[in-house]
């Protein structure tokens, strides 16, 4: 299965793209003749640099379920959640607060609406899967997305709006930019100790 995030630079300077899934035009708006939606590339390095570690690790849910409550899907995730605190006593109000703030924030990492905001955009949840990448996006699953392919996309995507936003700057570039250079950067515990 072939992922291709389609880039264009609009007029104004931010950047067009549509997500295409073996030659289909899948997300943010399928089926329109314009299946694509302009971003502003400091928004798309901001979601960028907040997901990029989490892109690349996170392979299970956030909390805990059991076989029979585990959800079927990404956007199946709150349900399930939700299900399971129904089972949880009254003493457990901050527990059930804090797997909900672990919920809101793994779907946020792992959904590319958010690059927009979620601003009148349909979710496009992707997932790591070993070394595939699961995406749901329109009501439709997309399971055999190679995870390398998936990645090179992205790194292709935020370094197109490092450039456009180093274009702009009239000296050294932005923090954003430079946390997007970095992102792959691990700091050694012992290191950022000493």
């Amino acid at each position: 299965m072939t992922f291709v995030v389609d880039l264009a630079e609009s007029s104004d300077g931010s950047i067009h793209l549509t997500v295409v899934v073996d030659d289909e035009e899948v997300w943010p708006h399928p089926g329109l003749s314009d299946p694509g939606s302009d971003f502003d590339p400091e928004d798309i390095l901001a979601w960028l640099v907040d997901s990029w570690a989490p892109l690349h690790l996170e392979q299970s849910w956030p909390i805990p379920f059991t076989a029979q409550q585990e959800p079927r899907s990404i956007t199946g995730l709150l349900r399930a959640a939700e299900e399971r605190w129904d089972d949880f006593g009254d003493d457990d109000a901050n527990r059930i607060a804090t797997e909900s703030e672990c919920a809101e924030a793994f779907l946020y990492r792992h959904d590319l609406s958010h690059i927009k905001f979620g601003a009148g955009l349909g979710s496009c949840f992707v997932l790591r899967q070993h070394d595939r990448v699961r995406m749901e996006a329109g009501g439709r699953i997309f399971e055999n997305i190679l995870f390398v392919e998936f990645v090179d996309q992205l790194e292709q995507l935020g370094n197109r709006a490092a450039e456009l936003l180093n274009s702009r700057a009239s000296a050294s570039p932005s923090e954003i930019v430079a946390r997007w250079l970095d992102r792959n950067r691990v700091v050694d515990p012992i290191e950022a100790i000493a």
